[in-house]
Order: structure tokens, then C-alpha cells, then sequence
């Protein structure tokens, strides 16, 4: 019989902001660093919209502008 699975749903632009806000809380992107939605876009193999998203998250939370 199958056990109780509970998985965590998470859309993309939440894992996107995870993802920046631990590098940028573990010092792997510096103060000041651009972050360039393109490239972030490329890594996560998306378009741009989850990346504003994920970044307008982040703006909220006081961790980049915009």
C-alpha cells in the first residue's frame, strides 16, 4: 500500500526566488551584482515571466530592486 506522500507543491517562481535568496544570503552574489533576467531565465530553462516573479518576490522581501 502506498505510504502518506505529502510533496510540497512549488511553482516556479518560488523556486527561483529560493534559489536567488540563498545565493544571495550565502554571499555567492555580492551587494550591488546585476542580476540579468536572461540569464537567469537560461539557467532555470524559462521564460521571463517566472524570473520577474521570482524577483518581484524577492524586491518585496528587501533583497533586490527593481
Amino acid at each position: 500500500m502506498l505510504k502518506d506522500l505529502t510533496i510540497k507543491k512549488r511553482n516556479l517562481p518560488d523556486v527561483i526566488a529560493e534559489s536567488l535568496r540563498e545565493a544571495i544570503l550565502n554571499g555567492e552574489m555580492q551587494g550591488g551584482h546585476r542580476l540579468r533576467q536572461e540569464e537567469i531565465a537560461a539557467l532555470f530553462g524559462t521564460s521571463l515571466i517566472p524570473v520577474r516573479e521570482g524577483l518581484r518576490r524577492l524586491e518585496a522581501q528587501g533583497l533586490v530592486t527593481f
